[in-house]
């Protein structure tokens, strides 16, 4: 610990009389042998610095140890007593706390039970709390003022979930959430068959192993209501998410994110509501997955006017054609499945809308590539009506076909006047040079083009 520092800023603050006037304050410890101690330690600097805390606000806890490999934990009647101690002193010294923001994710259990103790004793009054894991939150912790809740759940937990009021909450983001929990800690009757979010504005849930256990048993009648809802983000990369199937959105979303299977994109489609402002679809498929692409367009035609809209395909195998991606609104696209080069030119041509290009596999075998570059004499090919900005493409075959692949390239950039960067990195580099020295003159736009190619 630094205490000489620790000292002088806690100095400078009491010596200006601002202690009193303190709205956060933050405790990070970096411990090498015992963290309980040395965190008792720096609550009480504080407590001899100043009394007069009272209207701190917000308290930053972090306890960092070094990497200090055991085979045991020590006894927790070694360090129970302490914990204790530390926990009423620091609720005396700063009693009117209201955001927690526990900022470690520690695997000891000494300082496990100090989080466990800060927990316990705000989470009554608290309107924020960022905890990294669930293991820190005692059983009958009830977050009963809650606003804003961010927290990881943890594979290895055998916890519950933060027990809280679902009448005041207004922001979630819940990590590492498992698939099969459908949160029975949210204090309500067991016998209601909806439970409404009235504040709630902002979700954020990611989903990330199954437990294996029968916890949506007795929830398949409950919906979850959302009126005020406004942003989403949803991870989910399993046939199922109870929480999707429950939930009642309000008509409009400011903001839909969502990276699914095909399963959970299809529950998605089938929700009554429009999105103004953005949504971002990540697609996770396979190539036996083809009704995919019908949830997606079901999807994207939430879109109302002037909405920005992002897709994204992971799969390498799922078949991608042009006519499958028929939102103009879009303006952001990537696609990792493969397709031909003439496939990709109709799909350029078919989004207007569109500003950011990125093709995992161009594959440039069997594409007749209608195309030709103009001669000095030539007429110039008519330009497409585009907003792009940024291409990146794998030309595909581009090693064995370097011809081809730079025909490709060059086409894109005479067609493209909005064109500020292309990424092909088989392309031939040389070739390319060449080309922008020739037609810069013709095609004024070329000299604002950044291009990265092969360096052959």
């Amino acid at each position: 610990m630094y205490f000489d520092a620790v000292k002088t800023n806690l100095g400078l603050v009491v010596s200006g009389g601002y202690a009193r006037m303190a709205r956060r304050v933050g405790i990070v410890v970096s411990s090498k042998t015992d963290p309980i101690r040395d965190f008792a330690l720096a609550v009480d600097l504080l407590q001899r610095v100043s009394s007069e805390w009272g209207a701190a606000r917000t308290l930053y806890a972090s306890v960092e140890m070094e990497l200090i490999y055991s085979d045991s934990e020590p006894d927790p009647a070694s360090y129970s007593p302490k914990v204790q101690e530390v926990g009423s002193t620091l609720a005396a010294l700063l009693p009117a706390v209201r955001n927690l923001m526990i900022l470690d994710d520690s695997q000891s259990a000494a300082i496990n039970a100090l989080y466990r103790r800060l927990v316990g004793i705000y989470a009554g009054q608290l309107r924020r709390f960022d905890g990294p894991y669930s293991d820190i939150v005692p059983d009958d912790a009830a977050f009963r003022q809650l606003r804003r809740l961010d927290h990881r759940y943890g594979y290895s937990s055998v916890s519950l979930l933060p027990r809280v009021c679902p009448a005041s909450l207004e922001e979630v983001t819940m990590h590492t959430l498992p698939v099969d929990h459908m949160w029975p800690a949210l204090g309500v009757k067991d016998t209601a068959r909806a439970i409404d979010f009235p504040l709630l504005r902002s979700l954020n849930l990611m989903y990330a192993f199954s437990s294996n256990e029968a916890q949506t048993q007795g929830w398949q009648l409950r919906a979850l209501r959302f009126p005020a809802l406004e942003r989403l983000r949803l991870v989910c990369n399993y046939k199922r998410c109870p929480f999707v199937e429950q939930a009642e959105f309000p008509p409009e979303l400011a903001m839909l994110d969502v990276t699914a299977r095909s399963e959970v994109l299809e529950h998605i489609a089938s929700k009554p509501v429009a999105v103004t402002k953005c949504i971002v679809l990540n697609v996770v498929s396979s190539e036996s997955d083809q009704g995919v692409l019908a949830h997606v367009g079901r999807i994207l035609e939430k879109a109302r006017d002037g909405a920005e809209v992002a897709l994204e395909i992971k799969s390498r195998s799922l078949r991608v054609p042009p006519e499958s991606i028929a939102c103009a609104a879009l303006t952001s696209l990537r696609v990792e499945a493969p397709m031909t080069a003439d496939a990709m030119l109709v799909l350029i041509q078919r989004l207007p809308r569109l500003v950011d290009l990125a093709l995992g596999c161009v594959t440039l075998d069997n594409a007749r590539l209608d195309v030709l570059i103009p001669g000095p004499g030539d007429p110039a090919p008519a330009p497409t009506s585009t907003a792009l900005r940024r291409i990146s493409v794998w030309l595909d075959g581009g090693d064995r076909m370097p011809e081809k692949s730079a025909l490709v390239a060059k086409y894109l950039l005479l067609t493209v006047p909005t064109l500020v960067a292309l990424i092909s990195p088989i392309t031939p580099w040389a070739p390319m040079v060449q080309f922008v020295g020739e037609y810069s003159a013709r095609y004024p736009h070329l000299a604002q083009v950044n291009i990265v190619a092969h360096g052959v």
